[in-house]
């Protein structure tokens, strides 16, 4: 797994520390070789909604199955919402706002996935102290921060 760090200064309400995870290709994508790439900083005052990931850069070929993206770090329920209001087809969002987990699920292009992760927005509706660090994982793997391990759930029985 590879990790890419973005670091922006401290200004006025808050600002964001975009931690991204790469995974690569794997079972959990059918895309060819698929490297997700975020660039930037961003600052902006509460109660404003951002496109944290307005810059990504999703490539490779085919379909994927999924992006997960998670507040890992100074993340609070009551003040923290991400979201995408208009996904394209064949993506569906799901938002755990307890978790800080927007997950985007379905069969789409690579094309498609780059678009709604564009369009994820993210805002925080009262100014807090500290930043928030996000990790964006291709695929249907789950970031635990705890750990610091990918998770999927792999349906099946045990012989």
């Amino acid at each position: 797994m590879q990790f890419l760090r973005l670091v922006a200064a401290l200004v006025s309400a808050f600002f964001l520390l975009l931690t991204v995870a790469v995974p690569g290709a794997s079972a959990a994508t059918s895309a060819t070789d698929v490297t997700v790439s975020i660039s930037g900083s961003l600052v902006a005052p509460p109660g404003t909604a951002v496109h944290p990931f307005a810059d990504a850069e999703i490539t490779g070929s085919g379909t994927m199955d999924g992006i997960s993206i998670r507040i890992t770090q100074g993340h609070n329920e009551n003040l923290d919402t991400m979201k995408l209001t208009s996904p394209p087809a064949g993506i569906t969002v799901i938002y755990s706002s307890s978790k800080g987990l927007l997950r985007l699920r379905g069969t789409a292009s690579v094309a498609d996935y780059q678009a709604a992760l564009r369009a994820v927005t993210y805002e925080e509706s009262a100014a807090t102290a500290g930043s928030r660090t996000f990790i964006v994982v291709a695929g249907r793997a789950i970031y635990l921060p705890l750990t610091g391990n990918l998770y999927e759930y792999v349906p099946g029985t045990i012989s």
